[in-house]
């Protein structure tokens, strides 16, 4: 038996957390919900606070007087929160595909959230959606769907060029035309906000991360976020952000799209992907993911997810891979934004990967593998599919 006490919020991810006698520290992956779901790979640093990814799940029974517990609609925020985030979607890059709504259907979907909002007691009524928001949202969305109509023939159009695009990039590739092709085709990359583009902040309380400001006066990582207007300004690729918000805080959604406009306005408004805390991105991405399809993230969860069938990056961030979990790619966020977006696009290429370390774990140079280097090794390792990077085993991407 494993005795525990709650000691507070930690992680990537804000999760309640908790030590034992011998002062050890765990993640709750169960966030505050259905019992205790303890992993390994929390620990303090210098100034008490608890850092570190989840690692080693906990097979061991636990046993903990006073756990933490969220509230006990919690889910039911999330649902409502997650029923708002759809509507907003619909109006925005889902273009008016009932397809996006939980319940398929506008009217359906607006009936479920002025029930479910009228279930909550005034007490509890959420500060961050309204009646009046719902009924707009219903008057709007049907709106859409009356405009998608009269235009379903333009949008048919539309469905023919794409093809003929498609069709036009294979042709390209297949005559070995690749600036044709890549001028038709752009390959995609999703950048994450918290812990990539913007300083991860770490709180002592979760009520912290719903207080007015805290995500929008996040400072940037100036390296990643320079390396990813050089991205959007001169890459032959597609650029989207791609991050989870609170879906019941009254803050957390509009406070990101602010921090985008003050540091990243090149990005188009199209372009930002904004998801319920707890789903894979995966879900989140345009139409369906490819696999040529790149995440650049913090967090070895997310990048996991990802990968197969896309590909991912980890932003070391001189906080996260405290483990080592993560195998794949890894870059530094200290580089200058130049040498980081040739990186970045040296990996999407599939021209050299990357294996950086914390700087903390190590102070060498940059290691980095070309193809050919790759293939050479290859021949001299057995079958199991690993080549060794400099001293280091990693799986061939």
């Amino acid at each position: 038996m494993l005795d525990v006490k709650y000691a507070g919020f930690g992680g990537y991810m804000e999760v309640p957390c908790y030590e034992d006698g011998n002062g050890k520290l765990y993640f709750d992956e169960n966030n505050g919900t259905g019992g205790l779901n303890l992993y390994t790979g929390a620990y303090r640093d210098e100034f008490g606070d608890i850092l570190g990814e989840p690692d080693k799940k906990v097979e061991e029974e636990v046993r903990c007087a006073e756990p933490f517990a969220r509230h006990l609609r919690g889910n039911d925020y999330q649902m409502l929160g997650r029923l708002k985030q759809d509507c907003e979607y619909f109006l925005g890059a889902g273009a008016g595909n009932e397809d996006v709504l939980y319940y398929k259907n506008v009217t359906s979907h607006c009936d479920a959230m002025e029930k479910l909002w009228g279930s909550f007691s005034e007490a509890d009524k959420p500060e961050w959606i309204s009646m009046e928001q719902i009924n707009e949202y219903r008057t709007r969305m049907t709106e859409a769907l009356e405009i998608k109509a009269e235009n379903s023939f333009a949008e048919c159009v539309d469905g023919l060029a794409a093809a003929l695009d498609e069709s036009n990039r294979v042709i390209a590739a297949s005559q070995g035309h690749e600036r044709n092709a890549s001028a038709i085709y752009r390959q995609r990359i999703f950048i994450d906000m918290d812990g990539t583009l913007a300083e991860f902040r770490n709180v002592d309380t979760l009520e912290k991360l719903y207080e007015p400001g805290y995500f929008l006066n996040l400072q940037p990582n100036s390296n990643v976020v320079n390396a990813v207007k050089l991205l959007i300004e001169k890459a032959d690729v597609e650029v989207y952000v791609l991050s989870a918000y609170l879906t019941d805080s009254a803050y957390a959604l509009d406070e990101k799209n602010e921090w985008l406009d003050r540091y990243l306005p090149e990005l188009k408004k199209e372009n930002r992907i904004f998801m319920p805390c707890g789903k894979e991105k995966t879900s989140a991405v345009p139409g369906h993911i490819r696999e040529d399809d790149f995440l650049l993230d913090d967090y070895t969860k997310n990048l996991g997810e990802w990968e197969p069938p896309a590909r991912g990056i980890k932003l070391i961030n001189d906080i996260n891979h405290t483990h080592g979990t993560w195998e794949g790619d890894r870059i530094r966020f200290t580089h200058e934004p130049e040498i980081l977006c040739g990186m970045i696009l040296d990996v999407m290429k599939n021209r050299t990967h990357y294996h950086e370390e914390r700087l903390a774990d190590a102070l060498n140079v940059t290691e980095s593998v070309t193809d050919e280097q790759t293939e050479e090794a290859e021949n001299e390792m057995p079958d199991e599919g690993f080549y060794e990077d400099y001293g280091t085993y990693s799986p061939r991407l």
